[in-house]
């Protein structure tokens, strides 16, 4: 219940608000590698992650090479191609929308490729699409750069606890927000996977997952569009 007051009026109801996309992204990922079933409730019903969905089960029910279609989604284009690296046997062809050709995704297919991932760019060099031809992944330790989007270094951590060894990741000079990069470690650790942090380093440990449910929460940032009614509001009548 959202309730809201002045001197003069008040709003008030009940708002339901949408479940959490980044959440229901990484979950995704992690319920595509579950050794046992993974139930997740409450997945966002936001586009990116229908896609997301989609794309994962064209992939875990055909064998042979298949092309999938990322769009425009970028989260949906750089966790695939994480993901699809550790499929084994499968090749895969990760396409998009034209505006896609023009999005490096150098940083994350060079990490993936120094770790043993078979990775060829079908176009522009350094940009989708890709040629993916999925393998066992050791594992290791890699550097990201300091212009590195979150979103790489979150698609290294999801696949992470898959890797023969894990990974080490260091983000010494990492500038870019660690939110989300942090939502992503909290999902791994909530799903069992062991993972340290000291200092600029991420230790992910080969890790199976050990829950069977798990319940998306609610997008707390979402609530923000309603909490500026009053304020509106108030202009509204000032124009009068």
């Amino acid at each position: 219940m959202i309730y809201f007051s002045d001197s003069k009026a008040i709003l008030q109801g009940e708002i339901q608000l949408p479940y959490s996309k980044s959440i229901s992204n990484r979950l995704l990922m992690l319920q595509a590698q579950a050794m046992e079933k993974l139930e997740i409730k409450h997945l966002s019903s936001a586009n990116d992650t229908q896609l997301l969905q989609k794309l994962i089960g064209l992939r875990q029910h055909t064998d042979g090479l298949l092309r999938l279609d990322a769009e425009d989604a970028g989260t949906v284009y750089r966790f695939m191609t994480a993901w699809l690296a550790i499929q084994e046997g499968q090749m895969s062809f990760l396409d998009g929308h034209p505006r896609m050709y023009e999005r490096p995704v150098s940083a994350l297919v060079e990490a993936l490729q120094s770790l043993g991932a078979d990775i060829r760019y079908t176009g522009k060099p350094g940009c989708p699409p890709l040629q993916i031809h999925g393998t066992a992944l050791i594992g290791s330790r890699i550097k990201i750069h300091s212009d590195v989007s979150s979103q790489f270094i979150s698609a290294l951590c999801l696949i992470a606890p898959f890797l023969k060894n894990g990974l080490v990741i260091d983000i010494h000079d990492q500038q870019v927000s660690r939110s989300y990069i942090s939502m992503t470690l909290n999902c791994l650790k909530e799903v069992g996977i062991k993972v340290e942090e000291s200092n600029h380093l991420i230790k992910i440990w080969p890790s199976k997952i050990n829950v069977t449910h798990y319940t998306i929460e609610a997008d707390w940032s979402s609530a923000s569009f309603f909490t500026s009614w009053p304020c509106c509001a108030r202009v509204v009548r000032s124009n009068f």
